[in-house]
């Protein structure tokens, strides 16, 4: 293994580690939405992104062709395209 692959790894580990974490925050905050009614603040679109760039700096081919998956299992980034497309076309001017 060469130098080179070790920081690939050691980029894409912090980047997953990271939207992972924000992505577990997300759900976890919907969740109580959800149960408990108590409203917090979504961080958009940051765990998707980091933790789908942390797939696509992985020096595993495997890993990279599934970058995508964060995209869609991200809770927060259909509620900022409904707000930015939905309610932007639908506004009174």
């Amino acid at each position: 293994m060469q130098i080179h692959d070790l920081f690939s790894y050691d980029e894409s580990g912090m980047l997953l580690l990271f939207g992972g974490a924000v992505l577990v925050c997300n759900y976890r905050i919907a969740i109580r939405w959800y149960l408990f009614r108590k409203r917090e603040s979504l961080i958009t679109l940051i765990g998707g992104v980091f933790f789908a760039f942390g797939m696509l700096l992985c020096p595993v081919v495997e890993v990279r062709r599934w970058f995508w998956i964060p995209l869609v299992l991200d809770f927060s980034i259909p509620g900022f395209l409904y707000s930015v497309i939905v309610l932007s076309f639908f506004r009174k001017r």
